[in-house]
C-alpha cells in the first residue's frame, strides 16, 4: 500500500512540475517564430499598448512601433506625404507594416517600396522625416535597412504583415484614414 501512495505521490508531483512549467513557459515573452529568420530585428517596448487617444503621442521611437494612438486607424497603401503617427501606430495593431522612407528618394529606389505594398494586405508606406533609407516597424518589431534592395524587406513583410500577435488581429486596414497614391 505504501509502494502505491508513493508512486502516486511522485506521479502527481510529477505533473504539478510538468504543468507549472508549461505555465511559466507561455508567460515568458517570447519572439514569434518569424521574427527569428530576420537578422537585425529588434524588439521595441509598446508601453501603454492599446489606449486610444485623441491627442497627440510623444513616442520614444521614430517611427514609433506601437503604443497609444488615435481611435481611427491610418488606411494601408503608399503615400507621397508623411502621415500621423497616431494613426499609423493603429494600424500596426491590427497586424499592418508600416514602411518609413527617407524623405526625397527618387523613384527609382521607392518602386520596390510600392511594389512590396501592392503586393501584400496590412502594408503601408510613408515618408519619414529623419529616416535615412528604409525603417520597417510592425507591433513591438523595427528594423533599419540602407534600402529596399535589402532581402530582409520582404522577410519583414512576410513575417509580421497581417501577423496575429498583435492586440487586435485581423483588424480593418482600409475604412480608415488617408488616400494612399
Amino acid at each position: 500500500m505504501r509502494r502505491r501512495t508513493g508512486v502516486w505521490a511522485a506521479g502527481t508531483a510529477a505533473l504539478a512540475l510538468g504543468a507549472a512549467a508549461l505555465l511559466v513557459a507561455g508567460l515568458r515573452e517570447e519572439e514569434p517564430a518569424a521574427a527569428e529568420g530576420v537578422e537585425g530585428v529588434e524588439r521595441v517596448d509598446v508601453a501603454g499598448a492599446g489606449d486610444h487617444t485623441t491627442e497627440s503621442v510623444a513616442y520614444r521611437n521614430h517611427p514609433p512601433a506601437g503604443g497609444p494612438h488615435h481611435p481611427i486607424w491610418q488606411n494601408c497603401g503608399f503615400y507621397a506625404e508623411p502621415v500621423q503617427d497616431e494613426h499609423a501606430v493603429h494600424s500596426l495593431e491590427h497586424g499592418a507594416v508600416w514602411i518609413a522612407y527617407e524623405p526625397g528618394l527618387d523613384e527609382a529606389a521607392l518602386e520596390p517600396v510600392r511594389e512590396a505594398v501592392r503586393d501584400r494586405r496590412y502594408t503601408l508606406a510613408s515618408p519619414y522625416p529623419g529616416v535615412e533609407g528604409l525603417t520597417l516597424v510592425a507591433w513591438g518589431y523595427r528594423l533599419e535597412l540602407a534600402g529596399a534592395d535589402d532581402e530582409r524587406l520582404d522577410a519583414f513583410l512576410t513575417a509580421f504583415a497581417g501577423g496575429t500577435d498583435v492586440p487586435e488581429p485581423g483588424g480593418p486596414c482600409h475604412g480608415g484614414v488617408g488616400t494612399p497614391v
